[in-house]
């Protein structure tokens, strides 16, 4: 049995098992970056997490306009994710999105 709450969700050390996470930044999420990399690193304790952004592809097509990031978003994006990579050096992985364009 799960103990309660968010303890469900951290890692049980005792095992041995892999968890890759992947944050999709969005218009809805842009302004909540640093908050995901405390929780993800800080507080659930993961190695690294890895990011992208909402691509007009799929789903996304229709839902640009909600989800996509304009320029000046992806450049505050950018700015954010390269303030994270000082903060937690070697914990952060994109192929894609805004920190793969630093």
């Amino acid at each position: 049995m799960w103990p309660s709450g968010c303890d469900a969700s951290l890692p049980d050390r005792r095992r041995s098992f892999h968890l890759n996470v992947r944050v999709t930044i969005n218009r809805h999420n842009l302004h909540d970056l640093e908050n995901m990399a405390h929780l993800l690193l800080d507080d659930i304790g993961l190695p690294a997490f890895g990011t992208n952004d909402a691509a007009p592809i799929g789903m996304g097509c229709q839902n640009a306009d909600e989800v996509s990031l304009i320029t000046a978003e992806t450049a505050e994006a950018m700015e954010i994710m390269a303030r994270l990579q000082v903060s937690y050096p070697g914990r952060l992985q994109a192929m894609a999105g805004p920190q793969a364009k630093i």
